[in-house]
């Protein structure tokens, strides 16, 4: 071999040896990107699950500010309607507790009055509950003794007790037809079941005497 031909080959080898040399540091300078060890990894992987985590919550947090507030309807105001349904009913069973009362004491501790009396004061606590649990402050009483009726006996009375309590159940039947709130109509039920088959009937028994 000539000694041109020795350094063309010589310089060759040395060529192709800075080629791969330099193909080396080019992988060597991409793999400081990546993870080389598992705590390496480890913390590469809790990073981005942080960052996904962030992510979500802003944007839960921001359709949280543009969804419209809902108010409750324990805040609302009660309708006109429910007013005039709980003042109808508190004022008959305050009328009746008022006659009631008169014939007790015009002809002393006679019953079906001494017993339905009480009745009917149970009745208007039932409404006056309602009015609380509606946040309503209910209306004065405008019966007592100087605006209703005198009687002339007790058979009198009853007779006037049959016609009351048969009016009552009839008023509680109307107001049922309102659509009113499931409490209202479930105070309304019983105490127009009270009239129709407890007090109607100890007043019939009276006014036949």
């Amino acid at each position: 071999m000539s000694y041109r031909n020795w350094s063309l080959l010589a310089a060759s080898a040395l060529l192709t040896g800075s080629l791969f040399a330099g193909c080396g540091s080019l992988q060597e300078d991409t793999s400081l990107n990546e993870p080389s060890t598992p705590v390496q990894l480890e913390q590469r992987q809790q990073g981005q699950q942080g960052q996904s985590s962030q992510a979500q919550s802003s944007q839960k947090n921001q359709q949280q500010r543009t969804q419209p507030t809902q108010s409750s309807p324990q805040n609302a105001e009660p309708s006109s309607t429910i007013q005039d349904a709980l003042k109808e009913a508190l004022f008959d069973e305050y009328k009746a507790r008022a006659v009631y009362e008169k014939v007790l004491t015009t002809f002393g501790n006679v019953r079906p009055f001494s017993n339905i009396v009480g009745a009917e004061e149970n009745h208007a606590n039932a409404l006056l509950n309602l009015y609380k649990q509606y946040g309503l402050t209910p209306p004065a009483n405008p019966w007592n003794a100087t605006n209703v009726p005198v009687y002339s006996s007790v058979q009198e009375a009853c007779k006037a007790g049959v016609q009351a309590e048969i009016d009552n159940a009839a008023i509680y039947d109307r107001l049922l037809k309102l659509g009113l709130p499931q409490d209202i109509q479930n105070v309304f039920t019983n105490l127009r079941d009270a009239s129709e088959d407890n007090h109607l009937a100890a007043f019939q028994r009276c006014a036949v005497r």
